[in-house]
């Protein structure tokens, strides 16, 4: 059954509501150095966006493992956020590093994420 129109903007509305954090999501770049070479440096990637942190349940831990996939935290993001696999997010002081992201699509109302502490 197809969405109707707006029911999926109130759907992530609703979703957006519940996340009561704040994360600054930056990515590594590459910036020249002035000596001819260039230099990693980390770039937000736009501005502080609503989050929501949390621990990972069982069955999370689980399927992390079995994938390899390193998990101390979850992190939920806004749909279409952009965060990916290696990004930092800062939240409430402590940087967190992306390992793991759920797949994009035109449903979207929430990009789950997992995370390890850390850099």
């Amino acid at each position: 059954m197809p969405i109707r129109t707006g029911e999926l903007e109130r759907l992530r509305e609703r979703q957006e509501a519940n996340l009561p954090d704040l994360g600054q999501v930056s990515r590594k770049t590459r910036a020249t150095d002035g000596a001819g070479g260039t230099t990693e440096t980390w770039a937000n990637v736009g501005l502080e966006c609503a989050c929501r942190i949390g621990k990972p349940d069982r069955r999370t831990l689980e399927l992390a493992g079995r994938l390899g996939i390193v998990c101390d935290v979850t992190i939920t993001f806004p749909a279409e956020q952009d965060a990916a696999v290696g990004d930092r997010v800062t939240i409430h002081g402590t940087v967190y590093t992306i390992t793991h992201t759920s797949g994009s699509g035109s449903w979207e109302t929430a990009r789950p994420t997992l995370a390890r502490n850390g850099t």
